[in-house]
């Protein structure tokens, strides 16, 4: 398990600094740096022009686990967080990440949704959490979704409802 997530981290960590392969002997065992890795990842991914999508797989570790979708939008400072949380976490409790971002014109539904509270965060698309997460939360749900036991949590955002005129 450790290999493997090592391995991605190992990739992202040169894609995102433009080495061809990490220096000999790099190990990813702090936080901070799998954290960096993830936001750099992702801060790459969006071109940093505000107009290039933040959509798509960040991590993956097969279909047999839990899938977290983290709906996000370019230069989200909240959102690369909690991508920090869920890198952490990742070690402990393998899943997926999934980034939507919401200005995607085929993410509309969300954006009238979540607009004014992303992050938004979802475990096989049930709702999970909003702003700001924790690892021993997110360690915590993963667990449930890893048990079949995970059920949407209370008060999901629906900043379009609020909006509508009575």
């Amino acid at each position: 398990m450790h290999t493997l997530l090592h391995k991605m981290l190992i990739g992202v960590l040169s894609l995102s600094t433009g080495l061809a392969r990490p220096a000999a002997g790099l190990m990813l065992r702090s936080s901070a740096v799998r954290r960096l890795a993830t936001v750099r990842m992702m801060s790459a991914d969006a071109g940093g022009g505000g107009e290039s999508s933040v959509t798509g797989v960040v991590y993956s570790a097969g279909a047999e686990r839990p899938t977290v979708q983290l709906f996000t939008k370019a230069g989200c400072t909240l959102c690369d967080v909690a991508k920090g949380v869920l890198a952490d976490a990742a070690i402990a409790r393998p899943h997926t990440l999934e980034a939507v971002d919401i200005t995607d014109t085929e993410h509309a539904e969300w954006w009238d949704r979540y607009k004014y509270d992303i992050p938004v965060l979802h475990i096989d698309n049930a709702y999970w959490a909003k702003h700001r997460i924790t690892l021993d939360e997110t360690l915590e749900a993963l667990d449930e979704a890893e048990q079949g036991a995970f059920a949407p949590r209370r008060g999901e955002p629906d900043a379009g409802r609020l909006e509508r005129p009575k």
